[in-house]
């Protein structure tokens, strides 16, 4: 099993719970997260990142999830 192999059916599993006909899931980055890019059979592209376990604050994921919510009302 590759190292990255939990977080990708951790990112699969997640992706599940949106209405997204995603056909593959490629790794882009493993360090402070593993981050992944899920692309649909419509042509999107999505990113996903899973944290890894210790590496962040609970409060620096709030944050960052605040910044994403503020950046999707934005954009």
């Amino acid at each position: 099993m590759s190292p990255t192999g939990p977080y990708e059916r951790i990112a699969a599993e997640a992706l599940r719970s949106y209405a997204l006909d995603v056909q593959t899931l490629t790794l882009v980055a493993d360090d402070w997260n593993t981050t992944f890019i899920a692309e649909t059979a419509a042509g999107d592209a999505y990113g996903v990142r899973v944290y890894l376990p210790d590496r962040r604050s609970d409060d620096e994921i709030r944050t960052e999830v605040a910044w994403l919510e503020a950046l999707s009302i934005d954009g």
